[in-house]
């Protein structure tokens, strides 16, 4: 029989299998309040143009099905079945001068709080995920802190310049 669906064991699961690492040695308390992370991958040709309202919809759809199939494994792994809890997610673009960029937050209350930062650089298409992991509820700044910092490395923009 499955075990009852357990809120931190799932929340570490978030924010452990968002970011697509593993830290299974880690204890939940010793994390970071917030963990940032980037990626990229070989843009194929897409440039700022191809970043359109369709384009965004299906960035905001490929990031909350990422999180719920890294969730559901990581439950599963720790022998919990249940079925997820409904993730919110909203999605817009910010452009600072040239560079425009998908923000993407995927929400659970209580459980998870990540935001996906996608975008273009060079022919990299570069994105960088920060995730609460502690006070999950409080939002996650992307003009200063962690996050900023992180988007100005990966993007060389500051979303400050945005306001």
């Amino acid at each position: 029989m499955p075990r009852k669906l357990n809120i931190s064991t799932l929340t570490r699961g978030f924010a452990i299998l968002a970011l697509g690492v593993s830290l299974a040695s880690v204890n939940a308390s010793d994390l970071p309040s917030m963990m940032v992370l980037s990626s990229s991958e070989d843009a194929s040709g897409t440039t700022q143009d191809d970043l359109t309202m369709p384009m965004l919809a299906w960035i905001e759809r490929r990031s909350v099905e990422q999180v719920k199939a890294k969730s559901q494994a990581y439950l599963k792994a720790h022998g919990q079945n249940d079925p997820l809890p409904k993730l919110n997610s909203e999605a817009h673009y910010v452009t600072v001068g040239k560079t425009k960029l998908a923000v993407v937050r995927v929400t659970a209350p209580k459980i998870a709080n990540i935001v996906f930062i996608n975008g273009l650089r060079a022919a990299e298409f570069h994105r960088v995920a920060c995730v609460r992991t502690r006070d999950i509820d409080e939002s996650i700044p992307l003009f200063y802190g962690p996050c900023a910092e992180r988007i100005r490395q990966v993007f060389g923009v500051s979303l400050e310049q945005a306001r």
